[in-house]
């Protein structure tokens, strides 16, 4: 929370109170749809800096707390929304139909301006043409992953949003390459972020099993093992508030080298020397801090075979993808074992100033000032010009 009470409280930013003719602005309705942790982090930046840019503005959102702090009025709350790979869905269709049709009653009932989507593709895609076909503005920030897989859903994409806001280079060249109007502006979660320490706190590593309760129970196996062979280590494990403290102790019996903590990871990544996360956006916020990492992933043998026959791209960290090379080890599926990790965590030491190096290079491409300044200021800007 503290990230987004900062964002809140910096610099003064453009606002329509600064324009002569802010008494005659319309009052603006926003709807913002996120499902998932790091959307909903989006989603309340974003929501900070609309509603300082827009003082009339009025934003409704399917999210969580984080959302709900920021102003917006929550509609549908996402706690444990979230679904883990094609073979946890049929548990949540009932909670997911409700969350969907909750949606659909309130942009009937309060006829938004635009809806702003964050990721959260299945859910996000199928809401985004019912609302097209009603003629309600769409925009969404990061889209599906079409450059990595099932690429037929550009059709869909061009059809029903009139903006896409991707948060990586590489994704932003092949949505316009596709003919989508897309713009780069940026990460929201990256803005601000500290920086690792240069004297290292040696022999410390975090570990970052993911943002899901089954996630977590696919990667703590091997995780808690790695731990039980390593008393040479620190380790300091990130806990996701909210979720139940027993998910993780079932497998921390007896590990006497560890800490839990719930603090946001850009707070825990520089107090480490290094870092073994969980395929997501916090492979990104590791390398702009600084610290080495391995990524991992690991899911059922359903999901990893489905995946794999969808899945066009080389590497699944954004540190390997915005370098199209191996900046980091990534271990996926059975390649994620004690012995694997053990040389991966031996390859980073050694590797270090390669990864560093490497790192500079992607902090380069998110140079942007106040990046969810540029979104807000961006979609504002939009609506003016297609009312």
């Amino acid at each position: 929370m503290v990230v987004f009470y900062f964002l809140h409280s910096r610099w003064p930013r453009r606002s329509v109170r600064n324009d002569p003719s802010w008494m005659n602005y319309t009052l603006m309705r926003y709807v913002i749809v996120t499902g998932e942790i790091s959307g909903d982090k989006i989603g309340t930046a974003l929501t900070v800096s609309i509603m300082d840019q827009d003082h009339k503005a009025e934003v409704y959102a399917m999210g969580g707390r984080a959302l709900k702090h920021a102003g917006a009025v929550i509609v549908q709350n996402t706690t444990d929304l979230a679904v883990m790979g094609l073979t946890s869905l049929p548990k949540n269709l009932i909670q997911i139909r409700q969350a969907y049709h909750q949606l659909q009653s309130t942009i009937n009932r309060i006829k938004p301006d635009v809806i702003i989507y964050v990721d959260f593709a299945g859910f996000n895609l199928r809401l985004g043409r019912w609302t097209k076909n009603k003629g309600y503005k769409n925009i969404y920030i990061a889209p599906p992953k079409t450059w990595a897989s099932r690429a037929w859903r550009n059709k869909a994409i061009q059809r029903d949003f009139d903006l896409l806001i991707t948060l990586f280079p590489f994704a932003n060249d092949y949505f316009n390459s596709q003919g989508h109007y897309s713009l780069f502006l940026g990460h929201p979660l990256l803005d601000s972020l500290p920086v690792a320490p240069s004297n290292d706190q040696q022999n410390s590593i975090l570990i970052a099993p993911g943002s899901r309760a089954q996630e977590i129970k696919s990667m703590m196996p091997v995780l808690s093992a790695f731990m039980r062979r390593s008393p040479q280590y620190k380790f300091l494990l990130s806990k996701v508030p909210g979720l139940s403290p027993t998910l993780y102790n079932a497998f921390l019996k007896g590990i006497a080298n560890v800490t839990i903590s719930e603090e946001p990871l850009q707070h825990l990544l520089p107090q480490v020397s290094m870092a073994i996360i969980t395929s997501g956006t916090a492979t990104l916020e590791a390398a702009i801090i600084g610290t080495p990492q391995v990524v991992i992933y690991k899911t059922s043998a359903i999901n990893f075979l489905i995946a794999k026959r969808l899945i066009k791209s080389e590497y699944i960290s954004l540190p390997n993808l915005l370098l199209n090379k191996s900046v980091v080890p990534e271990l996926i599926q059975q390649d994620l074992t004690v012995e694997k990790l053990t040389d991966a965590i031996k390859a980073l030491i050694d590797n270090k100033e390669t990864i560093m190096a490497d790192y500079t290079l992607i902090k380069e491409m998110y140079d942007q000032h106040n990046p969810s300044d540029s979104i807000a200021t961006t979609i504002i800007d939009h609506m003016s010009q297609n009312k």
